[in-house]
């Protein structure tokens, strides 16, 4: 009878032991599945198919709607200061300089979001657009998350079930990679 008992005694050590590890596997897996930083393959492909529903060669004139009513919410809601912009007329946001710095402001957007499907060109993306704002004297961190703020705003206006969590997690990873080499 001894060996016996010994058996069970060692069978419920390993079931409490499997017990532990599951609850284990368990607690980790939620907390992944609840970690609001990750963009995802879902979240990416959600951004890509909400972006390309405003910006196609089709919606020329929405799309300069689109980035003007974002750069308005940035200057006159979140403070970005104009200044930042005086080489391409500002002051006159009807102006063709402006009109055309906000276009190839997105169409920057455009290819980054384009490419987070291929991790290692966007990173050298980032780079780049990271290194390109640190020429700008009094560009902050804090504006590219004005920016992301100011397209949360504008696009559900334009975008048909327009997924705020999925953009804000993958445009956040991004903006965080160009701003890394600014201050505030």
């Amino acid at each position: 009878p001894e060996p016996v008992e010994h058996c069970k005694v060692q069978f419920q050590l390993l079931v409490a032991d499997m017990f532990r590890l599951v609850l284990i596997a368990a607690l980790v897996a939620l907390a992944v599945s609840q970690d609001d930083s990750c963009c995802s393959m879902e979240d990416r492909k959600a951004v890509l198919r909400m972006w390309e529903s405003v910006w196609s060669a089709e919606f020329t004139g929405r799309r300069l709607t689109i980035a003007k009513n974002a750069f308005q919410i940035m200057f006159e809601q979140y403070g970005v200061p104009t200044e930042l912009f005086s080489r391409v007329n500002v002051d006159n946001t009807n102006s063709p300089e402006f009109k055309s710095h906000m276009i190839r402001v997105c169409n920057g957007l455009d290819t980054i979001i384009n490419m987070m499907f291929d991790s290692d060109m966007l990173e050298e993306q980032l780079i780049h657009l990271g290194n390109q704002h640190t020429q700008y004297a009094g560009m902050k961190k804090s504006y590219l998350q004005d920016f992301r703020n100011a397209f949360s705003r504008v696009l559900p206006q334009a975008v048909p079930c327009f997924d705020k969590s999925a953009w804000d997690r993958c445009i956040t990873f991004m903006q965080d990679k160009i701003g890394s080499a600014l201050s505030g």
